[in-house]
């Protein structure tokens, strides 16, 4: 689990830093997102094939990202880093979400899908000057390195135009 926070950890770096893994996750059996997540907890066997996919996924084989359960347990996990970013719960959901989306390309919808989706144009354009463009962690390893800048400015959007009642589309494409 302490290798996927570290990941998310370099991918979040141009936003600030979140920390070690929390207290609260450590324990994945016990992890339960019942007032938080209002969701099924992410089973211990969703988490074993997630870690057991995510090694050889970061080594040498990107493709192995494109797998459920790691979707799974990054979307739990980016919305602890979303909050200790300063996010409120439901910003850091719709960042959890996002991160699942582009490192996995599975993700559970907590969020708006609009919003979602609004989040990778606004990070395909800024890594790329492409909205069209999309960064995902199963296409290749560069990845990692590119799409921090693609981080930050979707946490960026999403400090400043996700409301608790959605999505804010009144203001242009950042």
């Amino acid at each position: 689990m302490n290798r996927v926070w570290q990941a998310l950890s370099r991918l979040c770096a141009a936003v600030g830093d979140i920390g070690a893994l929390p207290p609260e996750v450590v324990d994945a059996t016990e992890y339960t997102t019942d007032k938080i997540l209002r969701a099924d907890p992410v089973s211990a066997s969703t988490i074993r094939d997630a870690l057991d996919a995510w090694k050889p996924a970061e080594v040498d084989n990107p493709v192995w990202f494109h797998i459920r359960s790691i979707g799974f347990l990054v979307q739990h996990l980016g919305f602890f880093a979303g909050r200790r970013l300063g996010l409120p719960d439901m910003q850091a959901l719709l960042f959890g979400d996002w991160l699942a989306l582009v490192i996995s390309g599975h993700y559970q919808t907590h969020a708006n899908e609009q919003a979602v989706a609004a989040l990778d144009q606004i990070a395909g354009k800024a890594v790329f000057a492409d909205q069209a463009a999309v960064g995902r962690a199963y296409l290749g390893s560069d990845f990692w390195s590119s799409y921090q800048v693609g981080v930050k400015a979707a946490f960026d959007a999403i400090q400043h135009r996700f409301l608790d009642t959605g999505w804010r589309t009144d203001e242009p494409d950042m």
